[in-house]
């Protein structure tokens, strides 16, 4: 029975000290958030409350650490009625090296700042001429960027070396699942695939391929199409003969371009181009086909 009754006793002392700590921790609590409140609106909840700034020069001479004192900056603030809000003073340190910096310097340093995105982006628009999304696809990417006017710099033609990185370049890049970053070839190698097909040496068709070498491999375009024999024929005999051969192995075909079906010359000059493994001069062929014709 005894202890019956010490156990009903601690239950309600633990139940008294549960709810009077409760009641001390909220009211805690409540008075924290009111103190919050009242410091952050302290501006709006006192309409005389202000904000205001002083500037104050000082004579003294405070290089010295050794003359710093309490009394002397106790001195300072007294002016401006601080003495009673000093706790700690700073002074400079006698021992570190002054540093200075002119502007010539600092004007030199951002000189060789990298460009950022949107300076570029807008360079290559206004200077380059550059199609927006074209613009947006090589500055999204640093190598991309670099490629572009490694290569440009080499060739001076930026929409050619734009339409190559748009087209082929980002073409073989998803093919082979690689990022920018892989790409291994050197502008030199890529203005040489631009030159080549720009000045009519190689057809478009060709250039591709020998571009897909330089991809892969980095190999000399010049000595490539050279190896491979791979210039464009601009022959108007040898050209001839093998047009000549087209047109007798597709009586079909010149007969529908006879009666008026302009497409099927299209199909001639395929013909004539795969009998010239590629190497054929398109504009050529489609001349002599209609001459011919």
């Amino acid at each position: 029975m005894k202890s019956q009754n010490k156990g009903t006793a601690f239950r309600k002392w633990s139940r008294i000290i549960h709810r009077d700590l409760s009641f001390f921790f909220a009211g805690m609590i409540l008075i924290y958030a009111i103190s919050g409140i009242v410091m952050n609106h302290r501006d709006s909840i006192n309409p005389h409350y202000t904000v205001t700034r002083t500037e104050y020069k000082i004579t003294e001479d405070l290089s010295d650490k050794s003359k710093v004192n309490e009394k002397m900056i106790l001195t300072l603030l007294e002016p401006l009625g601080e003495a009673g809000n000093f706790t700690k003073y700073y002074y400079p340190e006698p021992d570190l090296v002054p540093i200075v910096i002119d502007d010539e310097w600092i004007e030199k340093i951002k000189e060789k700042q990298p460009e950022f995105r949107d300076e570029k982006l807008e360079r290559y628009k206004k200077e380059f001429g550059l199609p927006d999304y074209d613009a947006e696809i090589i500055t999204g990417h640093k190598k991309f960027a670099d490629l572009f006017e490694a290569t440009t710099e080499i060739c001076k033609k930026p929409k050619k070396v734009s339409n190559w990185i748009m087209g082929e370049i980002i073409r073989l890049l998803k093919e082979n699942e690689m990022d920018p970053e892989d790409i291994k070839f050197s502008p030199v190698n890529l203005a040489k695939v631009i030159e080549l097909a720009d000045s009519g040496a190689i057809n478009s068709t060709v250039a591709k391929e020998v571009f897909e070498e330089v991809f892969k491999h980095d190999i000399d375009p010049d000595k490539y199409v050279e190896e491979k024999g791979l210039k464009t024929v601009n022959d108007a005999g040898e050209l001839q003969t093998v047009v000549e051969q087209v047109i007798r192995d597709n009586p079909q075909s010149v007969e529908d371009y006879r009666n008026g079906k302009e497409k099927a010359i299209g199909f001639l000059v395929g013909q004539t181009m795969k009998a010239m493994k590629g190497k054929a001069n398109p504009g050529m062929v489609n001349k002599i086909l209609k001459e011919l014709l």
